[in-house]
């Protein structure tokens, strides 16, 4: 793939990119204590699924809230987990974000 390829796609995707941005932004996830995670991890599966990502939101289970996350005040902690799939046999790439 040429340099102007790359920026005829990222030309396609920036104002998707900017509106993503500003809305994640105005989900207050301030941390401590972590508000609103769930709404954030919510939202964001719904844009991967929009994608074609298959996603699953996993949390930290209630009993390991105060050991994982001391100033959570208990407010859960979920993680999406998005996969699109490839070509069989394929390589694959995985990104991670964490929060606490």
């Amino acid at each position: 793939m040429e340099e102007k390829d790359l920026k005829d796609a990222a030309g396609k995707i920036e104002s998707y990119a900017v509106e993503l941005t500003r809305e994640l932004i105005r989900i207050p996830t301030c941390n401590p204590p972590g508000k609103d995670y769930d709404k954030c991890a919510a939202f964001l599966a719904g844009e991967l699924s929009k994608l074609n990502v298959e996603t699953e939101l996993v949390s930290v289970p209630a009993e390991e809230l105060q050991e994982l996350a001391p100033q959570g005040e208990g407010l859960p902690r979920p993680s999406v987990l998005g996969r699109l799939r490839g070509m069989e046999g394929g390589t694959f790439c995985t990104l991670r974000a964490t929060t606490t």
